[in-house]
């Protein structure tokens, strides 16, 4: 699989220069932190996984001839100094101290092959091996991801706190004034900005006495109200239906009316009349006092 990408391979790795351990390990090593800081492609990064192995193959091989061609000259040089001399007696003190010259250069020849090979041997052991080269690369990819998560998540944590704090609010019901739509404990996402309320708008604002109150929105700026003492509730002389079968009476400290609601103002009543707080007790509803309408609400009733 890895042999069939088509990317191109890195130039680094293209050049012709001599194949070290140090060299795989620089360019291990440089493939990692190209995947950490720059994202390379998959298919590439495993392409030049291929290639480092190929190259540690390679490695391989060359030291492995060079072992063995050192070790055949020092074999030939062994069995030369052991042949029978056949140059006479006047060249056998010369053939002597060739025979133990050729004997001291056999040995030397294999020892500073053995060094080599045992040199090679703990290099070999020490690289690492191909599995162990995609397991780090896989480690590090892993690392990668998981950090961009993070950051991702953490951005999007960052955003949600400043929509709730600017574009949009959190209002906890209090009561059971606007049953059965909501009830106590339930939690109500308002949108801030909205320059005007319609009929039937559910909105959350604050009294004069500081509460938080929640209600619906029954009367515009410009509508006459009336509430009556027998319960019926009119806006510009057309009686309105009532909510859950219940009667709109007036409060014993509420406006007078009929009250014709100015600009910018509202008439807001909740859904249960009898156990609401509303206009029929803090008057009309002015934007300034509006906290924001009710978009959404998450019932946490019984939790």
């Amino acid at each position: 699989m890895l042999g069939r990408s088509k990317k191109r391979v890195p130039q680094s790795i293209q050049e012709d220069q001599p194949v070290s351990l140090q060299l795989i390990a620089d360019k291990l090593q440089r493939l990692v932190w190209r995947r950490r800081l720059w994202g390379i492609d998959e298919r590439q990064a495993w392409h030049v996984v291929h290639r480092l192995d190929e190259m540690y193959r390679q490695l391989y091989r060359e030291q492995r001839i060079r072992y063995e061609a050192l070790l055949e000259q020092a074999r030939g040089a062994a069995c030369v100094a052991k042949a029978p001399g056949s140059e006479g007696a006047g060249f056998a003190s010369a053939a002597g101290s060739s025979a133990v010259d050729s004997r001291a250069a056999a040995r030397g020849s294999e020892a500073s092959s053995e060094q080599e090979a045992e040199e090679f041997a703990r290099e070999v052991a020490q690289a690492p091996e191909v599995r162990v080269i995609e397991r780090r690369a896989q480690g590090a990819e892993a690392r990668r991801r998981a950090g961009a998560a993070a950051i991702k998540a953490i951005c999007a944590a960052g955003m949600a706190a400043i929509l709730l704090q600017t574009v949009f609010g959190l209002a906890i019901v209090r009561g059971g004034g606007m049953s059965p739509a909501s009830g106590d404990g339930d939690v109500a996402l308002t949108y801030r900005f909205e320059q005007a309320y319609s009929a039937n708008d559910v909105i959350v604002y604050r009294a004069q006495s500081g509460q938080q109150l929640i209600g619906r929105v029954v009367a515009l700026p410009g509508d006459m109200v009336e509430v009556a003492e027998d319960g019926t509730f009119k806006v510009n002389g057309n009686a309105q239906p009532s909510s859950n079968g219940q009667s709109t009476a007036p409060a014993e400290s509420g406006p007078a009316y009929p009250l014709t609601l100015g600009e910018g103002q509202y008439f807001v009543l909740g859904d249960d009349r009898m156990q609401a707080v509303d206009s029929r007790e803090v008057g009309a509803i002015g934007t300034n006092v509006v906290e924001g309408k009710v978009v959404a609400l998450l019932r946490l009733r019984g939790i």
